[in-house]
This record gives C-alpha cells, sequence and structure tokens, in this order.
C-alpha cells in the first residue's frame, strides 16, 4: 500500500488494524460478503467520531476495491462530512500582547518580519 497508494507508514498501520478489527468481528463471509452485510458492520460504528468512521470505510474500500477487485461491494458508501471548524485569527490586541511576551531580540525581529504584509 506504501508504493501503490502512495500512502504513510502510520496509515497504512491504521488500514491493518481496521482490516483485522473488520475480521475479529465481522459474522458473514468477509470473501462473498454483499452491500447488506458491509452495511450492518458498518451500522455498529455510526456513533464513532466522523474520523474514525471515515477511517474505517477508506481501509474497507481497499481491502475490497483493491486486493479482492470486488469494487461493486463497498461502492456507494459515504463517510459522513467532517465538522466545519473556522480558524481563529488572533486580534491586533492579541499580536500585541503576543509580541510583548516575547523576551529575545531575534524573536521579536522574526515575529515583526512574519507579520509583513505582501
Amino acid at each position: 500500500m506504501i508504493i501503490d497508494r502512495q500512502l504513510g507508514e502510520r496509515t497504512v498501520e491504521r488500514h491493518i488494524l481496521e482490516i483485522k478489527r473488520f475480521f475479529e468481528n465481522s459474522d458473514f463471509d468477509l470473501i462473498n460478503a454483499t452491500k447488506a452485510d458491509i452495511r450492518n458492520y458498518l451500522m455498529k460504528f455510526r456513533d464513532w467520531s466522523t474520523y474514525n468512521y471515515a477511517n474505517m470505510l477508506k481501509a474497507l474500500r481497499i481491502f475490497y476495491r483493491d486486493h479482492l477487485g470486488r469494487k461493486e461491494v463497498i461502492e456507494g458508501f459515504r463517510s459522513l462530512n467532517y465538522p466545519f471548524k473556522p480558524k481563529k485569527i488572533p486580534s491586533k490586541r492579541e499580536l500585541q500582547e503576543f509580541y510583548q511576551f516575547l523576551k529575545e531580540p531575534l524573536a521579536k525581529a522574526i515575529f515583526l518580519f512574519s507579520q509583513q504584509q505582501v
């Protein structure tokens, strides 16, 4: 998976963990599974965080689509939408307080250069 799909080592480890969990917790024939089998399996994890559920679904996709060549079994399943978390931009006052907190002249210089508009 690292070479074929250009995945990181930790991602591959996570996928392997999810597939092991799938093998241990499934009560159906994994090789000849149907969409209904996968749907029932995924129902057990609907209360998981969005990110964990998405990672599990990605691992199942790789297993069925890439390794077993049975993309029809996993096709159509979608992960939940990730919640939108807007970035908090510090106010001018907060930036000034941060600058006052810096003790080293080099740190202050780097901060000032990083705040210049291009």
